[in-house]
């Protein structure tokens, strides 16, 4: 299939300052939280849409280049003939030649350029490491990739979890045919955090022989549609950080939910809260109005806690966590609770826009509703409403995921502020009546039997870490629902936050989650070793199965030896649309050399036979 060649080679920056300056403002009605999804998405929070006019690719100068792909519309239909174009961003600084590829699948939101170039994420420090080459590409639906004009409900038939990795299988095989058309067998190893992660682990179940494993961070395989659980965990978190804490959270949502229901109540908590729009009067007021502003306070204390030390950013290297939101919350030098839990806003807000405490608190339903079912793409707000609006379809048609406070305990520090029946009335309002909550319970049952869910997985050679602050952990496969046979393992980190294992490490990480790298890193260590033995395996056995081909198999300068070689070289990366030949001579020398020795050993064998 044809490619875009690359169209650009960015110079590094420094990332942790270039991703926080360059953000543009958001836009007045975009919660905090829609769906489970933060702001810019799982992997990009408060970074939404990187784009090349603001490069955050680390103090090590790395670079990266990107291009299209077209892919089918419809995989399954051949008498579909349309196509679309898929972004995607590679980096061979690190490649050696091996035919080692590490692969970062798309998710919820566009790309983010910094996983592609920064140096100190785990993966890109083990593609060092390994001499791996480094991939990602963008989901079908999300920032530039588009496969049809807009975002309506006929154009989004396309939108399901088959025809997602159905890209990522092709992908993969024609970056084999465009880049490493010159390996026998590229070894591929997938990776993904959140719903990536989800993603990773289906594309092993599913595509087993196109990759050789996958790491699949703090994903939510056991796909679940009223997942009280998430508020359930929170409270955990949140007590075990100092149980008075929890006491004066719940002690504030009980007393908002007495101001919410009469009209001097409900304007106390437009001061207090410095929402931006009224709440409707009161012969209109509906309940969705009441729980979408609970919603919004409810996604404070979820992005805090989700992401609890997970070192993404400066923002929550500095202390953007529970034990901070506690500190305030204990605060008694201010005596009114609902004043701190607006204190716990703004100071949260603050770590990524130093205005954060003058912004209002967006609070009109109706508006969010109308804001979320324009069906163009809004390239003005960076994307960002059209990917919630790919993401809430996802929720509502294979993902379920609805974060409601059904735990029905009398001690609930949330109450029982957001019901099933929140989510899926915005699944009907945004796209039609079809996606009511039988559908959506029926789609999530039929992807649970297909992809066996978090305790009937039907992959191998997966990593599954799974971080206990993070609130959609048990939705993850968790230790005892691994399996050594296939060699699918399940790390739960103390005190890990979502994804933690995939970001810079600190000298402040809990010891497990050093711990959880490392056990992470030996995995992978065997993966590799174990697809170099079958690849040096297979190329001997070749040998000795042939006669009339002895001469070409020993005069041929595959890169055999490299796969032993954890030393970058360089000038290694291939040239797109061409067959790519290794330019570097002691490369080649090595392989003739090894070739030589290999047939030497072989030809002392036969002498010695009678």
């Amino acid at each position: 299939m044809p490619l875009g060649i690359v169209v650009t080679d960015r110079l590094a920056l420094q990332f942790q300052n270039a991703e926080l300056k360059n953000l543009k403002p958001k836009p007045r009605n975009i919660p905090r939280f829609v769906f489970g999804r933060p702001y810019g998405g799982f992997l990009n929070q408060h970074q939404p849409a990187e784009k090349s006019t603001s490069p955050n690719c680390g103090p090590n100068g790395t670079t990266y280049e990107e291009g299209w792909l077209t892919q089918p519309l419809d995989h399954f239909d051949q008498s579909n003939t349309a196509t679309w174009q898929e972004y995607y961003q590679y980096n061979f600084n690190f490649y050696n030649g091996s035919g080692l590829i590490f692969f970062m699948l798309g998710g919820e939101s566009p790309l983010g350029e910094k996983w592609i170039c920064n140096p100190t994420y785990s993966w890109t420090k083990w593609a060092k490491e390994y001499g791996a080459a480094l991939f990602q590409a963008e989901h079908r639906y999300f920032g530039q990739s588009r496969p049809k004009p807009d975002q309506s409900v006929a154009n989004l038939q396309w939108f399901t979890p088959e025809q997602v990795l159905a890209d990522y299988d092709n992908f993969i095989q024609q970056m084999n045919k465009i880049f490493f058309s010159n390996i026998t067998n590229p070894r591929w190893v997938l990776f993904g955090g959140s719903y990536p992660g989800s993603l990773t682990a289906w594309s092993r179940a599913v595509y087993p022989n196109s990759s050789i494993a996958g790491v699949s961070s703090s994903s939510a395989v056991g796909l679940f549609v009223d997942y009280y659980g998430y508020a359930t965990n929170m409270q955990l978190n949140y007590d075990a950080a100092d149980q008075y804490c929890a006491n004066n959270i719940k002690a504030a949502f009980t007393q908002m939910q007495s101001l919410v229901y009469t009209d001097t109540g409900r304007q106390l908590l437009e001061q207090i809260f410095n929402l931006c729009d009224r709440f409707p009067s009161s012969n209109t007021i509906g309940p969705k109005d009441i729980q979408f502003f609970f919603s919004n306070i409810f996604g404070t204390f979820q992005g805090i806690n989700q992401f609890t030390g997970d070192n993404r950013d400066n923002a929550t290297a500095n202390g953007l966590g529970v034990p901070g939101a506690c500190q305030i919350m204990n605060n008694a030098s201010e005596p009114n609770l609902l004043k701190r839990v607006k204190n716990v806003i703004d100071w949260s807000g603050q770590f990524y826009d130093p205005n954060a405490g003058s912004e209002c608190l967006p609070n009109s339903y109706s508006q969010y509703i109308w804001q979320y079912k324009q069906t163009r793409y809004d390239d003005e707000t960076q994307d960002e409403i059209a990917a919630g609006r790919s993401w809430i379809w996802q929720t509502c048609t294979y993902l379920g995921y609805f974060q409601t406070t059904d735990g029905g305990h009398d001690n609930d520090i949330w109450g029982s502020l957001l019901p099933l029946d929140f989510y899926v009335d915005q699944c009907i309002e945004l796209f039609s009546p079809t996606y009511n909550a039988d559908y959506t319970f029926a789609a999530v049952q039929k992807y649970l039997q297909k992809y066996g869910g978090a305790k009937n997985y039907k992959g191998t050679s997966v990593v599954f870490p799974n971080g206990s602050y993070d609130p959609w952990r048990s939705l993850g496969l968790l230790p005892g629902d691994d399996n050594a046979a296939n060699n699918v393992t399940a790390i739960f980190i103390n005190r890990g936050a979502h994804c933690s294992d995939m970001y810079p490490s600190s000298a402040n990480d809990h010891p497990e989650l050093t711990e959880a790298r490392n056990k992470i890193h030996n995995l992978l260590d065997s993966f590799i070793k174990a697809s170099e033995k079958a690849l040096f395996d297979h190329s001997t056995s070749s040998v000795f199965s042939t006669s009339s081909n002895t001469a070409a198999s020993f005069s041929s300068t595959s890169n055999t030896t490299s796969l032993f070689s954890s030393t970058p070289i360089t000038n290694l990366s291939p040239t797109p649309n061409t067959t790519t030949k290794s330019t570097n001579a002691t490369f080649k020398l090595k392989n003739n050399l090894f070739v030589f020795v290999l047939f030497i050993f072989i030809s002392n064998i036969f002498l010695r036979l009678p």
